[in-house]
C-alpha cells in the first residue's frame, strides 16, 4: 500500500498542479451534476405538464392527414389526372370503442356526436326578427346551413367537457346516460327556455340541416345553465351561442346527420386512470385494429409540446454540453497529467529501477486523481443545488425570450392568433386555446442523490481514462532508458 502514501506526499509536495487538476475536476463535475439535474428536473415537469393538461386522450379524425392527402389530389388536377377527394366529414365506428374501453390504463370515456338543426315553431336566442331581416339588417354571411341551434350528442350528460369543468350545471329535470340512447330526449339551455316558455315535458321539433326530410321532435327532460363565456364570432352565428347549446343522446344527433352516422361518433374520448400512462395507452392502442392512417389518438400533444418547448431545449442543450464538457474535460486532464508525468518521469524510473510493478505505478497515479476528485465532488454535491438553479433559469429564461421572438416574427400583432380563418381559434381536447395555455417557465431542481452517482460515475470514468491514456504511453519505456535520459 506503499503506492497510496507515495501519492498523498506527492499531491502535498505539487500544490500549485494540484489546485489546477482539482479546478478542472470541479468544474467537470459541475457541469455533469447540473445537466443530470436539469434532465431530472425536465422529466418531473413532463409529468407535472400531463397532470395539467389532463389524462384525456381522443380518437378522431386526422385532419392533418386528411388535408395533406387532399392537397395531393389538387396536384393531381394540376396535372390533368380525375382527383379523388376524402371526405371531411368521416365518423369513427363504434367497433373502436371496444378495442379501447376495456383497456387497463381507462377509467371512463365519452363519446361525442355534433350536428346543427333548425327550430320549428321556436326562436334561438339572439335571433333577428323577419321585420328586421325585411328592413335591410341581414348577418353579413350565408346562414343557410348553420343552423338556429347547435346539437351536442353524448353518450352521458354528466360526461361532457362543460359539465366536467363546472361551466354548466343542471337546474331542474334530469340528465341523460347511456340508458337513454335511442330515445328522443333533450336538454335545454335556461335562458333559451325562459324566451320561448318552455318547460320539463313540452316536446322540441328539431329540422335536420343536413336533409331538409329529416324532422325529429324530442321531449325536454332537463334544463342546464351555461356561464361559458361568449365568443365574438357567436354574435353572428345565432347557433354559436351557448344559450342555443342543446344536449342529446348521440344517437339522436346522428339521426339528424343521416344514416351514413349511424352506429359511428364524431370522436371518443378516454379517461385514464394516471397521465403517467398516455404513452402507455397510446402504444396499446397501436396494436388495435383502429385505422391509423385515417385516425388520430390525440394527448393534446400540440398544447404539450408548447408547455414543453423551452423545457426541452434546455435538456437538449444540457445533455450536449454534458458530452463536449465529458470530452474535452478529459482532453485537457490528460493533457496535464502527460505533462505532470513527464515532470516526473525520473521518480517513475527510479520507482521501477527499485522494481516497483508497473501496475503500481499506474495505480499511485490513479490515486492522485481519485482524491482530487473526491474532493471535486464534495465541493460540487454542496454547490450543484444553487448552481443548477442558476444555470437552469438562465437558459430557460433564454429560451422564454427566444421563442417569443419567433412567435412575435410568425404573428404580427394585427392578427387574431386565435380566430385565424374566422373560427373559433386552435381548440385542444383540453378545451382550453392553445395560446391560453402558458409554457414551463420555471425549473423545480433538486440534486438528488441519484444524480450524485452518475456525476460521480462520469467524473470517475473521465478521470481514470484522462489517466490511463498518458500513463499507458510512460510505461512503454525501459526504466535505464528513463534514467539515462535523465543524466
Amino acid at each position: 500500500m506503499n503506492f497510496i502514501f507515495r501519492s498523498i506526499k506527492s499531491l502535498k509536495e505539487r500544490k500549485g498542479k494540484t489546485l489546477i487538476i482539482l479546478a478542472i475536476m470541479l468544474t467537470v463535475c459541475l457541469v455533469i451534476l447540473t445537466s443530470f439535474s436539469i434532465q431530472s428536473a425536465t422529466n418531473l415537469a413532463s409529468v407535472m405538464a400531463r397532470q395539467k393538461l389532463g389524462a384525456d386522450v381522443t380518437l378522431s379524425l386526422d385532419m392533418d392527414k386528411l388535408m395533406k392527402k387532399n392537397q395531393e389530389d389538387v396536384k393531381d388536377l394540376n396535372s390533368g389526372e380525375k382527383p379523388k377527394f376524402e371526405p371531411i366529414k368521416v365518423p369513427v365506428p363504434l367497433e373502436y370503442l371496444t378495442e379501447l374501453k376495456n383497456s387497463k390504463y381507462v377509467d371512463s370515456y365519452s363519446l361525442k356526436s355534433d350536428t346543427s338543426a333548425n327550430l320549428d315553431g321556436l326562436k334561438a336566442v339572439g335571433a333577428e326578427d323577419e321585420s328586421e331581416e325585411e328592413s335591410g339588417h341581414m348577418p353579413p354571411m350565408d346562414m343557410k346551413n348553420t343552423g338556429d341551434v347547435t346539437i351536442c350528442g353524448l353518450n352521458d350528460f354528466n360526461m361532457g367537457e362543460k359539465v366536467n369543468s363546472q361551466t354548466i350545471t343542471l337546474k331542474e329535470g334530469r340528465a341523460f346516460n347511456e340508458d337513454d340512447l335511442g330515445k328522443n330526449v333533450i336538454l335545454v339551455e335556461e335562458t333559451f327556455a325562459d324566451e320561448n316558455e318552455l318547460k320539463i315535458g313540452d316536446k322540441i321539433k328539431l329540422d335536420s340541416t343536413e336533409d331538409e326530410d329529416v324532422s325529429i321532435e324530442s321531449e325536454i327532460i332537463g334544463i342546464f345553465k351555461d356561464s361559458s363565456e361568449i365568443d365574438e364570432h357567436a354574435y353572428r352565428f345565432t347557433s354559436m351561442l351557448p344559450y342555443n347549446t342543446m344536449y342529446v343522446p348521440y344517437t339522436l344527433a346522428n339521426k339528424l346527420k343521416g344514416s351514413d352516422y349511424k352506429n359511428s361518433v364524431d370522436s371518443m374520448t378516454f379517461s385514464l386512470n394516471d397521465p403517467v400512462n398516455v404513452d402507455k395507452f397510446i402504444t396499446e392502442a397501436k396494436n388495435t385494429n383502429i385505422d391509423f392512417e385515417q385516425f388520430k389518438l390525440d394527448a393534446g400533444d400540440t398544447a404539450y409540446e408548447s408547455m414543453m418547448g423551452p423545457i426541452d431545449n434546455v435538456a437538449s442543450f444540457s445533455k450536449t454540453t454534458l458530452v463536449v464538457i465529458a470530452i474535452f474535460g478529459g482532453i485537457i486532464l490528460s493533457l496535464i497529467i502527460m505533462l505532470s508525468m513527464k515532470d516526473r518521469i525520473h521518480e517513475i524510473g527510479i520507482l521501477m529501477a527499485l522494481g516497483e510493478k508497473k501496475i503500481k505505478i499506474i495505480g499511485q497515479l490513479l490515486t492522485e486523481v481519485v482524491l482530487v476528485l473526491v474532493v471535486a465532488i464534495g465541493i460540487s454535491t454542496l454547490c450543484g443545488k444553487p448552481i443548477s438553479n442558476v444555470v437552469g433559469d438562465k437558459l430557460i429564461q433564454n429560451e422564454i425570450s427566444i421563442q417569443s421572438q419567433q412567435e412575435s416574427s410568425l404573428n404580427p400583432p394585427e392578427f387574431d392568433r386565435g380566430n385565424r380563418g374566422g373560427g373559433k381559434g386552435r381548440f385542444m381536447n383540453t378545451n382550453k386555446p392553445l395560446e391560453d395555455i402558458d409554457p414551463i417557465n420555471d425549473l423545480d431542481i433538486q440534486v438528488n442523490s441519484t444524480d450524485i452517482f452518475k456525476m460521480s460515475l462520469c467524473s470517475l470514468a473521465i478521470s481514470v481514462v484522462a489517466t490511463i491514456i498518458p500513463a499507458s504511453f510512460i510505461m512503454r519505456l525501459n526504466p535505464k532508458n528513463i534514467l539515462s535520459k535523465h543524466s
